[in-house]
């Protein structure tokens, strides 16, 4: 474990440590640890591969690195199979299990063929572990919160988290693994600890779509990556990262007409509120700038 788990080139063999791992930890407990070491260095990989993920400006190079990123949210679930869960285990479990979930969405398997059968194994150890989960989440809610931040960065902080109920057939109430909180920015945040789905609002994140996707404005600004997105309350669709460390907003109007708006956290002082800026198309210049700035503008007004 130690020669092998801060080297991202020799993933291959993590499952092998971490069954070996899982295996002997259950009579022997410093092994436990040795997979919580094991599991921290798949986190390190996941973070290095979202950076790039985020760096990148094709779709293909995009998509390869989400499944990468999803493959090793896998080995970090399964180094949780056998051990002990600390609040900080199913924690980390959890946010694993969102991410996959969501990963998925984009259909990763088809760049990654060993997600498919490794999913098979991350299902059976959710479902195995998922009361162990709800009861340390019950005692720590915060724990949803960091796993919500896999889909949603923004999420407010210390949110009033409550479980569900949902009321069955013969009239009984029951409690769910569905938790649900109400944010300060005035939008509900929903979590399903045993299907890693995340909501925003009762819809979960979603891509663009084709003609968005395919219109020149957005091929001229972002290439062809594919975004994550959320619906605002206005009907339009946001960003759930940051690209390029800004937030931006799409609205299809009449007309084949995209409206995209860049939204900065927040504005230089004296204006303590985000900034926003319109992005607009080269033609919407033409006459006010000479031919080459107008080629070259930055889209912004």
């Amino acid at each position: 474990a130690e020669e092998h788990a801060p080297e991202l080139w020799s993933h291959a063999v993590m499952l092998l440590l971490g069954e070996l791992a899982g295996f002997f930890g259950q009579w022997h407990a410093p092994c436990q640890e040795v997979s919580r070491k094991l599991a921290r260095a798949v986190r390190a990989w996941v973070a290095q591969t979202e950076d790039r993920m985020a760096a990148a400006r094709k779709a293909e190079e995009q998509q390869l690195r989400r499944a990468a990123k999803c493959l090793f949210q896998v080995y970090e679930l399964l180094l949780f199979a056998r051990l002990e869960l600390r609040p900080a285990d199913a924690g980390a479990l959890l946010r694993a299990w969102v991410g996959i979930q969501n990963a998925r969405a984009f259909r990763v398997e088809a760049h990654e063929p060993q997600i498919r059968p490794l999913l098979a194994a991350a299902v059976d150890v959710v479902t195995r572990r998922g009361l162990d989960v709800v009861s340390l989440v019950d005692a720590d809610s915060s724990l949803l919160t960091d796993a919500v931040r896999e889909v949603l960065p923004a999420v407010p902080a210390d949110l009033p988290w409550f479980r569900r109920t949902i009321l069955q057939d013969d009239g009984v109430s029951r409690r769910s693994a569905v938790y649900s909180a109400d944010g300060p920015d005035g939008r509900r945040y929903s979590i399903n600890v045993l299907t890693g789905t995340v909501l925003l609002d009762g819809l979960p994140s979603r891509q663009l779509p084709e003609s968005m996707r395919t219109h020149p404005l957005f091929c001229r600004v972002f290439g062809d990556v594919r975004l994550e997105l959320c619906q605002l309350s206005n009907g339009a669709l946001q960003t759930t990262k940051p690209v390029g460390g800004q937030l931006y907003e799409f609205w299809e109007g009449p007309g084949e007409r995209l409206a995209i708006t860049e939204v900065r956290p927040s504005g230089p002082a004296p204006s303590p509120g985000p900034s926003r800026l319109e992005l607009v198309p080269p033609e919407a210049l033409k006459g006010v700038l000479p031919p080459l700035l107008v080629r070259w503008h930055s889209h912004c007004m």
